[in-house]
């Protein structure tokens, strides 16, 4: 009879150490797919934080659009101020006629560049909305600013 006793104590032990094992290993599953998850969020919320917010701007001033001619295509003059911050480039979101063209260029911290789109011909009529978004450390940020009511260059 004091075999019996201690084999239901064994019997305890190893269910107990089995459950443990299952605990473990669930939890070291989770942990792998879950932290690098959390790390992608992190580098974009460190990249992308509110401290981009109002240092990368269109400058609705330098900002126009041109009808082109017989020889010439349509082209949009864009004027990007970036202050204190560096970006890899800015997109440029581009919507006319109900679609979007997406333009990159790359863009100096603390410079006013102004970009004159036309690609090749892609600029096929007047703008009704300019966004830009940038990419800094690798990761494309939201739209950060954005104009409609494009005026005619002088």
């Amino acid at each position: 009879m004091n075999n019996k006793k201690n084999k239901k104590g064994v019997s305890t032990i190893i269910s107990v150490l089995v459950i443990l094992m299952f605990v473990l290993v669930a939890t070291a599953i989770v942990w792998k797919v879950v932290l690098p998850m959390i790390k992608n969020t992190t580098n974009r919320i460190n990249a992308c934080g509110p401290d981009i917010l109002g240092k990368i701007e269109i400058d609705k001033v330098h900002t126009c659009y041109q009808e082109g001619g017989a020889s010439s295509p349509n082209t949009l003059k864009v004027s990007i101020k970036v202050k204190d911050i560096e970006t890899d480039k800015l997109i440029i979101f581009v919507s006319m006629d109900g679609k979007t063209k997406k333009f990159e260029e790359t863009q100096q911290a603390n410079s006013g560049e102004v970009y004159t789109l036309d690609n090749n011909g892609e600029i096929i009529s007047k703008p009704e909305l300019i966004e830009v978004a940038p990419v800094i450390d690798g990761e494309q940020c939201d739209v950060v600013d954005s104009i409609s009511n494009i005026p005619d260059c002088e």
